[in-house]
């Protein structure tokens, strides 16, 4: 899974009603990808890189904003999904004063996260049964092992939907 502009819009969206703070969203090469201050989108953020790099939530006060580039002080957090970290999200601060949202917004982010994947997997499932259905109707070239072996794999998909490990 990775982040994509719908998300990180999402994650900022839904923030910005938690707090009146600036949150920004960046990819897995810590490019802001979403941000509650569009100046900012597109934009390197270093402090993205070092969170991402090392796994850890980031503060960032005026002294170390000062020697990073694209960085505003406040806090950085991993996003993780699936046990890799695949973003950041960032909330614009002194570090005191949005330490207490941090864990928060990235509970939010990654609840988003998931759900985004869920849908994907759902979408995709919905599919393999069409098609299944489709060769089924056309009576398709495939034999019955094959038949067989997609059908098994369309119900292994949808157990794991209802019922995840």
């Amino acid at each position: 899974m990775q982040l994509n502009s719908l998300i990180a819009k999402q994650i900022v969206d839904r923030a910005k009603k938690i707090i009146e703070h600036s949150i920004n969203v960046m990819d897995e090469n810590g490019v802001i990808i979403g941000s509650s201050d569009p100046s900012r989108l597109h934009q390197t953020h270093e402090g993205a890189l070092l969170a991402i790099r090392d796994n850890r939530t980031l503060e960032i006060n005026d002294s170390v904003a000062s020697t990073l580039s694209g960085v505003k002080k406040g806090i950085n957090l991993p996003i993780i999904y699936d046990n890799n970290v695949i973003g950041v999200v960032g909330i614009s601060g002194t570090p005191e004063e949005v330490r207490s949202y941090g864990e928060l917004v990235k509970m939010t982010a990654e609840l988003i996260v998931e759900q985004a994947a869920l849908m994907s997997q759902v979408q995709w499932n919905k599919r393999h049964r069409e098609e299944l259905l489709l060769q089924l109707i056309e009576g398709s070239s495939l034999n019955e092992g094959q038949l067989l072996s997609i059908a098994q794999r369309s119900i292994s998909i949808s157990r794991s939907l209802v019922w995840p490990q």
